[in-house]
């Protein structure tokens, strides 16, 4: 394979990541809201990373798990959850926490696991995170939510 492939094989990841997640059904509320039913169960949310799209993404309203498995390789949730489930193969949690502390949560912690940095990429209120062990990957996409000053994770392999 060519050199460039390797260059862009990490942003075509991390596109596909956007892609899948924008993928998730949900119900339209006006731009940038959070709605909830009158039953508390279904709350929509606008992301930054794909705000331009103006397509909601579901809040999750579980227990959070303390870890997700992904091809037998458990990936740890972030002690200090708030809520969590699993989504259409994805793993989505919400925590009161900065950007910044999960991120290094997640470097910290999957790195001792023996995962490898392959790319990181940041935007305002938005940092995604791609891992790599044997043949699995594992995307981390952490949007910073300003109104409900909540961080919303998104944990994706492949």
């Amino acid at each position: 394979m060519s050199p460039k492939f390797y260059l862009y094989k990490p942003l075509c990841l991390l596109f596909l990541s956007f892609s899948l997640v924008a993928c998730v059904p949900s119900i339209p509320t006006p731009e940038g809201e959070a709605s909830v039913a009158a039953t508390g169960e279904t709350q929509n949310l606008y992301l930054p990373s794909i705000q331009s799209k103006g397509e909601p993404f579901p809040m999750p309203n579980e227990a959070p798990l303390t870890a997700w498995f992904l091809a037998e390789r458990a990936v740890p949730i972030m002690p200090g959850a708030l809520v969590g489930q699993e989504m259409g193969g994805k793993y989505v949690f919400t925590t009161s926490t900065s950007i910044l502390d999960v991120k290094n949560y997640y470097l910290q912690e999957l790195e001792a696991q023996g995962w490898e940095v392959l790319s990181i990429g940041e935007g305002p209120n938005h940092t995604v995170l791609l891992f790599q062990q044997g043949e699995a990957r594992v995307t981390i996409t952490m949007d910073f939510l300003v109104e409900p000053a909540l961080c919303y994770v998104v944990i994706a392999g492949e």
